[in-house]
């Protein structure tokens, strides 16, 4: 059964629209990293308080994550998913 799944592409390519589909079909929560990435203010949050925030996520059962980031810091997460998208 796929329940961790992880969105990746680029800017204005549908990841959020398509993340937010999947959460309607499936009733998986749906977790946008600019969310973790970025204040309210779109200030950049610091390293260790964001991967905080996505180790808490990942503890979850069933996640679909998405987001534009490759870097290192996100590689747990795409190991952890069932489906890569």
């Amino acid at each position: 059964m796929i329940n961790k799944i992880y969105i990746i592409g680029g800017a204005r390519s549908g990841k959020s629209f398509f993340g937010k589909q999947l959460f309607d079909k499936t009733n998986i929560r749906h977790f946008d990293l600019d969310k973790i990435v970025f204040t309210e203010n779109w200030e950049k949050v610091n390293e260790q308080d964001r991967n905080i925030e996505l180790n808490k996520i990942l503890l979850g059962d069933s996640w679909i994550i998405e987001g534009v980031y490759t870097e290192d810091w996100v590689a747990i997460a795409l190991k952890k998913s069932d489906k890569i998208i």
